[in-house]
């Protein structure tokens, strides 16, 4: 019986092996599967940052693409805007000059070919009077190419400046000096009201060209037995330069297009003057070059008044 239990027991015991590893197995199995799992889920989640990755990149190439092509398309528009106007330059330049320069030439030859031809039929009083005309004519013409040739080399050159400590007033009696003849002419009375120590650093050739110009204008739209006054007056680190007339005046459609290229035009003073109407072009220019700003004020009848701030 002790055998047979002993045996029975055995067989038991064998079988409760058997069984547990049958167990062992299955937990085994479920170990390397759960392990393929995770391994496939870390190959899975390795992949989709390696896609991720390369989406990014292309996201980022794509966007860095897309912003150097705005930036180009924007090159492009600002260039296209510079060739515009560049060629509405061209065309205001050729205008300028078919008009404002062949005037002058035409009245110098039409009056040197009639004198000419008729010389002998002519007083002396009468060829003085032609002569004057023509000396004009000619005076105008080279003030134009003068102001077309410095406005051209503004606009092709970086024209360096030379800053220096100025007096004002010394600067105004030098460039109204070189005027005083047509000052004369028209019987203009011309003030300057600017302290005698007013100092002020400013590029004296630039600065000479735009006053030159403004007062210019200003003896060309006063009336004979007129009057032009110049002051001048600190403005805490700036300058402010105004030349006021009291003639014609300007519209404010007029006003509104003064300095600008694409409406420069000219216009007859109040003694058929020639126009120059590059030389509003070309103080702007000189003006910005320093830094400074220009403006005027006007009033149809009632003159006109430039103002230059350096």
């Amino acid at each position: 019986k002790d055998k047979k239990i002993n045996y029975l027991q055995l067989k038991q015991k064998e079988a409760e092996y058997l069984l547990l590893e049958k167990e062992n197995e299955i937990v085994s199995q479920r170990i390397r599967k759960r392990n393929i799992q995770v391994f496939m889920a870390i190959l899975a989640f390795l992949i989709l940052l390696l896609v991720a990755g390369i989406l990014f990149r292309i996201s980022y190439i794509k966007s860095k693409l897309n912003r150097q092509l705005v930036n180009k398309n924007v090159e492009i528009a600002a260039k296209n805007k510079e060739l515009i106007r560049l060629n509405n330059t061209k065309d205001t330049l050729f205008r300028i000059i078919g008009h404002d320069l062949k005037n002058p030439m035409s009245t110098v030859v039409s009056f040197t070919d009639m004198v000419l031809s008729n010389y002998d039929q002519f007083g002396k009083e009468e060829i003085i009077e032609f002569i004057s005309i023509t000396k004009k004519s000619a005076i105008d013409a080279i003030g134009l190419l003068q102001n077309l040739l410095e406005w051209a080399k503004a606009q092709t050159e970086t024209n360096e400046q030379a800053p220096s400590k100025t007096n004002i007033l010394d600067l105004i009696k030098d460039i109204t000096e070189g005027l005083k003849n047509n000052l004369r002419a028209k019987k203009i009375n011309l003030k300057i009201d600017i302290p005698s120590n007013l100092i002020a650093t400013l590029d004296i050739n630039m600065t000479s060209v735009i006053i030159r110009n403004l007062l210019t204008n200003a003896i060309k739209f006063t009336y004979e037995s007129g009057e032009i006054i110049i002051t001048a007056e600190p403005n805490n680190s700036e300058t402010i330069i105004s030349i006021t007339d009291n003639g014609i005046g300007m519209s404010k459609e007029k006003l509104d297009s003064l300095f600008k290229i694409e409406s420069a035009s000219s216009s007859l003073g109040t003694n058929r003057e020639s126009g120059m109407g590059i030389g509003l072009l070309l103080c702007k220019d000189f003006t910005e070059k320093q830094g400074g700003e220009i403006w005027a004020e006007s009033q149809p009848g009632e003159g006109s008044t430039f103002f230059l701030k350096i």
